[in-house]
């Protein structure tokens, strides 16, 4: 009676400690997203204001008839002007898109690093930026693993007996057996 009693208490430690695990991650998981009106504005201050910014530089570095042409070019909405008039990208995902402001992304967060500032929204871009890549690993090795997964589909030595060949006949690639009538290995009504 003793050793159940000894392994019920060690369950229960055992439990409350994969709950209180579970709890931190759940604190950690809120506080990476727990943000008011405030906060949210507040952001998105700084990211107008950095935007802003860079094109006031980009301006700045043109001459007179260059920036008369990027005046026309704002009236008419074309070039970069052009951004956000559409659903294209904004409303509905375009990869090309997308890309393109990644590497424009990227080129501010290079010439900051070469600069030797580090900025917020920066820092925000990145933190989007590294989950995206996170996710492209981690599904690059899925497939990857569903690929090189040897486990379905490949028969063994004994499998199919001598003949090989007839047993790949009679199995699609999964290794699920084929309805010699159904069309899938020849038969049926394609022939």
């Amino acid at each position: 009676m003793d050793i159940v009693m000894g392994d019920k208490k060690a369950l229960s430690q055992r439990v409350s400690e994969l709950m209180v695990a579970y709890v931190r991650m759940i604190e950690k998981d809120k506080s990476a997203i727990n943000f008011n009106l405030a906060n949210i504005k507040e952001k998105l201050t700084r990211v107008k204001d950095k935007e802003k910014d860079g094109v006031v530089e980009r301006i700045g570095a043109m001459s007179a008839g260059e920036r008369q042409i990027e005046n026309m070019m704002k009236t008419h909405k074309m070039g970069i002007w052009s951004r956000g008039t559409s659903q294209t990208g904004v409303v509905i995902y375009d990869q090309d898109y997308y890309d393109e402001e990644r590497d424009e992304m990227e080129k501010i967060a290079q010439k900051e690093r070469q600069l030797g500032r580090r900025d917020y929204v920066t820092d925000m871009n990145r933190e989007i930026y590294v989950m995206d890549a996170l996710e492209a690993d981690r599904s690059a090795a899925e497939i990857e693993a569903h690929e090189l997964d040897m486990s379905t589909g490949i028969p063994e030595d004994d499998d199919a007996g001598e003949d090989d060949a007839a047993f790949i006949h009679r199995h699609d690639d999964e290794g699920d057996a084929v309805d010699a009538g159904s069309g899938a290995r020849g038969g049926g009504d394609w022939d």
